[in-house]
């Protein structure tokens, strides 16, 4: 009898500690899944009470149907958010799969200096294994990515955790924002005394930033420009907010069943390229800690301003890119102004010097602007930032160096746009400032369009041609400026 009682203690024990392993599993792979289940739980818990509550004052089958729908309300409010979670995930792991691999090996070196990463213990590939799977045309898997993920967020909250991000005035409305609504208008004013405030900041900028900004966002954003994390998510953030990255994202989900996921994965890859290029140029501009408000508030409005106006602003080849572009995505069933959002997305990212040029020379935003991508067009920008984004990424260096290519051009061509609008009468139109300009500026144009013409001749021009090209164009900006 007591070995029999015995064998079934035993028996019951590994299953609570099988069930409790398995738990703690799921809660590692994502808590945008399986919060909301855990705080519904919560909420039943506190439902069914009430059921003996209203039993009092009424009928007991009244007060039964009352509690039954509060539950089924929960339920699906809860169905919709795990199917959300789910969704979000597999969204994820199929954009990052293949552009993960190249620096997999350098950023788990990086999790495992920091002492948060055992390889073995998760077993996740080593360098080995992920050198035969390259050869073999494979990647890593599902359940790896998984795991990564979550290590990946848990070291950004670590980061944050003890930095002064969660204490930023800004923020306050994150943490409004993780409330029910009527919470926040009855109680809006006690939410900044919350005991768990900074932990529900620092999770929530958190998941924001690896969700949107994927696995790798902060190590690569560290090794391109050497900020720290809690620089790096304020100005994530400031990017977020300022080109509308949560307003972008909700109207492409939207689109889940309407249009083909290759298409919705499209749309997510261009606007994050816009996210990488906006968050490196504020931190390659702004040193020390960033007010996010402010430049939130100083930014915002040109970018809506421009975007609006974008068609009537680009020139030329530029314009008929935008225009084939969004006829495609409307084809595919996207609406027409997402279409033309996504389609003029990158095109928007010099918004930022566009601005900062209105403000140095005192000139209106709208007008920067139509010099701005006059300028871009007459050079072919586009051309050659598409074939630096083709130079190989076999390294952290190639890596490194397709990104200081590209920062450098965006540089060339708002130098050559300060350089036109500072030589040229500003009450002249775009075609009259420009003329005068070449016509100023002739021998250097020469030499620079016989460069970029070189370049674009070859099928495949590597670094060195695509060097002496942006070196060419610095020379015509240096020129146009002492003209």
């Amino acid at each position: 009898m007591g070995n029999g009682q015995q064998a079934r203690g035993d028996g019951r024990m590994n299953v609570y500690l099988a069930t409790g392993i398995l738990v703690l599993a799921l809660l590692r792979v994502g808590d945008s899944i399986f919060v909301p289940l855990v705080v519904s739980l919560f909420i039943i818990a506190l439902v069914w009470p009430i059921q003996a509550a209203l039993q009092r004052f009424l009928p007991r089958l009244l007060a039964l149907f009352i509690t039954l729908s509060a539950t089924i309300a929960i339920v699906l409010a809860v169905g919709s958010s795990v199917v959300w979670g789910f969704g979000r995930l597999g969204q994820w792991l199929f954009v990052n799969a293949s552009r993960f691999q190249a620096i997999y090996v350098d950023w788990t070196q990086w999790l495992e200096e920091r002492g948060e990463l055992d390889r073995a213990l998760e077993f996740l590939p080593d360098e080995a294994e992920i050198e035969r799977r390259r050869q073999a045309g494979e990647g890593l898997t599902s359940p790896e990515l998984c795991v990564l993920m979550a290590y990946a967020k848990l070291a950004v909250k670590a980061d944050l955790a003890t930095s002064g991000l969660a204490d930023e005035p800004w923020f306050h409305r994150t943490l409004s924002d993780y409330f029910p609504q009527a919470i926040r208008d009855g109680y809006d004013g006690y939410l900044a005394d919350h005991p768990l405030r900074r932990e529900i900041i620092v999770n929530s900028v958190a998941n924001s930033l690896v969700n949107r900004g994927g696995i790798t966002f902060v190590f690569r954003a560290t090794e391109e420009t050497g900020a720290d994390t809690e620089t790096i998510a304020r100005e994530f953030v400031v990017a977020r907010e300022v080109f509308d990255l949560r307003g972008f994202v909700a109207a492409v989900e939207a689109l889940d069943n309407v249009v083909p996921t290759e298409v919705q994965t499209r749309m997510y890859l261009r606007f994050r390229r816009l996210l990488d290029r906006t968050v490196r140029w504020w931190l390659q501009r702004r040193s020390g800690d960033v007010d996010v408000a402010a430049e939130i508030e100083h930014f915002s409005p040109a970018v809506g301003r421009i975007r609006a106006q974008l068609p009537e602003l680009l020139h030329g080849r530029d314009a008929e890119r935008l225009r084939r572009d969004t006829a495609a995505l409307v084809e595919a069933g996207v609406p027409d102004e997402l279409a033309q959002w996504c389609a003029g997305s990158l095109d928007l990212f010099a918004v930022l010097d566009i601005v900062e040029i209105a403000d140095e020379t005192g000139q209106d935003e709208l007008s920067v602007a139509r010099m701005y991508y006059a300028v871009s067009e007459q050079f072919g920008i586009e051309d050659t930032l598409t074939r630096v984004s083709r130079l190989p990424r076999m390294s952290r260096w190639d890596a490194l160096a397709r990104g200081a290519m590209r920062d450098d051009l965006y540089s060339a061509v708002e130098s050559l746009a300060r350089s036109v609008l500072s030589a040229t009468d500003p009450e002249a139109s775009v075609h009259e400032r420009l003329t005068a300009w070449r016509e100023a500026n002739a021998p250097a144009l020469h030499r620079a369009n016989v460069a970029l013409e070189g370049v674009r001749e070859m099928e495949t021009p590597g670094l060195a041609p695509l060097s002496v090209a942006l070196r060419t164009l610095r020379g015509v900006a240096r020129a146009g400026g002492a003209s």
